[in-house]
């Protein structure tokens, strides 16, 4: 009797980011691409065939139990000489094999004798830095060893954009090697990144949707394996277009061969970057319409959301500096708050699939809260004479939103930056202050003043266009400040600090 294995790496991003290394990190992501391509993808094992592999996550079609065991130990074999995590489904029934786990295979080192690894502190060697390590390092600061997908983005922006030379950075730091001043000078010699994850929206839902069906055995097999193919090709297209594009953007105003992009996790639904500040938004807004606009091409697959797939994002603009899981941690929750965002639009407006959101926080200090804590301490409270709720951010937006959000940034520009700088403490008080600073800079900027402008109590008149007010003692929200954000994380790249 046939059997279907199916395998899924744990915990691939802890994998990559456990070492705050760069280079280590840009290693761990091109092991994790050799893993599925290579390993698992060109796994031979008599009596084996492969359904697909890809995004930490495989299945296999096995002609009996000994044929399945013997894919089983290989995999385990392949996974532990990187140091992987790798867990397994098995079952006669597809689907059950797929969504239940009933083996987890944890990499634990062959000797445990020595001193911590000097690198990660990871797993005990006798030689200063654990073999495992040296791999990942090597792997990650070579030229030359890039994984299928990162040859792929490669090929395709050398191509579009006529320079064979052109590469990815690889390191950051301005004092020490050539590669690390090339690379702080793609970024705008400010010793700041964004720090960007994407994630597929409603995917959950395609599966619901496909089950509801009642679908028989070969139906499903067929499905699955051909949807998450698409899938990855989508994300890869799309992750492959903003590329492009944000290499051409900086070919435009920059010279040298080095781009400010960085691709770590590229598959499945996942994308995980680095790239300059000045590009994140370019970056994001490009990979949520080509990845739409991928996926209509496949529109048969996706039965829970009418034939199209969105995806969101989130952006940190931080410095470099500040650990990369850290960061990433960061990343990830601006990410929940934009698909929480679409689901909300989503419900709201009775859409088939979510919209694309985006999320985004910028930072200078190394220390971090959470997105939330941060807003509720910084931008939301009660006013005690109007009773409303104000909310100095409107984060997180749709595309349709973001872009409202950009005008209003264009708008600011005239306004003068000691002026800026004012605006978020006099609107973090209490009505009196705010229309007293609404009077101040009436004369001088009306239209900062026909913004913000807010009613006079016993007098009357109208909030202006900026702010937003649900109900009597209600919510009053405003995208000032967002606008702002932008506005001054531009500003900053303006000024090099290197």
């Amino acid at each position: 009797m046939s059997m279907y294995l199916c395998y899924d790496l744990k915990g691939i991003q802890q994998y990559i980011f456990q070492v705050p290394k760069l280079k280590s990190c840009i290693g761990g992501s091109r092991q994790i691409d050799d893993f599925d391509r290579l390993d698992a993808g060109g796994l031979q094992v008599p009596g084996c065939a492969m359904i697909y592999t890809g995004g930490g996550k495989g299945a296999f079609e096995c002609a009996d139990e000994p044929s399945m065991q013997g894919a089983k130990s290989a995999l385990v074999e392949l996974a532990r000489r990187k140091g992987l995590t790798i867990r397994f489904g098995f079952d006669d029934d597809y689907t059950r094999a797929a969504r239940e786990i009933r083996e987890t295979y944890v990499y634990q080192p062959d000797e445990l004798d020595g001193h911590p690894c000097q690198l990660s502190g990871l797993y005990p060697t006798n030689s200063g830095v654990h073999p495992l390590m040296k791999q990942r390092l090597e792997k990650g600061g070579e030229h030359g060893m890039e994984g299928h997908a990162e040859k792929e983005f490669l090929e395709a922006i050398r191509r579009e954009c006529g320079r064979p030379e052109l590469h990815f950075f690889y390191d950051v730091d301005s004092a020490g090697s050539r590669e690390g001043r090339d690379a702080a000078e793609a970024l705008g010699n400010r010793n700041r990144w964004a720090v960007v994850c994407m994630d597929g929206n409603d995917m959950g839902s395609q599966f619901l949707s496909f089950l509801s069906r009642n679908p028989s055995e070969s139906e499903w097999k067929s499905w699955l394996p051909k949807m998450s193919r698409c899938l990855d090709e989508c994300t890869r297209e799309a992750a492959k277009s903003a590329m492009v594009s944000v290499a051409k953007s900086h070919l435009e105003a920059n010279g040298g061969d080095t781009l400010p992009l960085r691709p770590l996790i590229v598959g499945g639904d996942d994308v995980t970057v680095l790239v300059g500040c000045d590009y994140a938004l370019e970056f994001v807004e490009t990979v949520m319409e080509e990845f739409e606009k991928a996926s209509r091409r496949h529109s048969e697959l996706w039965v829970g959301t009418g034939g199209v797939l969105t995806i969101s994002g989130g952006i940190l603009y931080a410095p470099v500096s500040l650990p990369l899981h850290s960061a990433l941690e960061y990343a990830e929750e601006l990410l929940a708050s934009a698909k929480s965002h679409g689901r909300e639009l989503n419900k709201d407006k009775g859409r088939s699939a979510s919209p694309a959101c985006l999320d985004w926080e910028s930072v200078t200090e190394g220390m971090l809260d959470s997105a939330g804590d941060r807003r509720r301490r910084e931008l939301m409270f009660v006013d005690d004479e109007t009773g409303n709720k104000v909310e100095l951010t409107a984060r997180p937006y749709s595309l349709d939103e973001l872009n409202a959000v950009k005008a209003l940034r264009d708008e600011l520009t005239t306004v003068p930056r000691s002026i800026q700088h004012e605006i978020h403490p006099a609107l973090y008080s209490g009505l009196a202050r705010r229309l007293a600073f609404y009077a101040k800079i009436g004369k001088n900027h009306p239209l900062l003043e026909s913004l913000l402008r807010e009613p006079v109590p016993g007098v009357g008149g109208v909030y202006g266009e900026g702010w937003s007010v649900s109900g009597a003692g209600g919510i009053q929200r405003t995208s000032v400040l967002d606008a702002l954000l932008l506005l001054q994380e531009e500003h900053r790249m303006k000024n090099p600090t290197i």
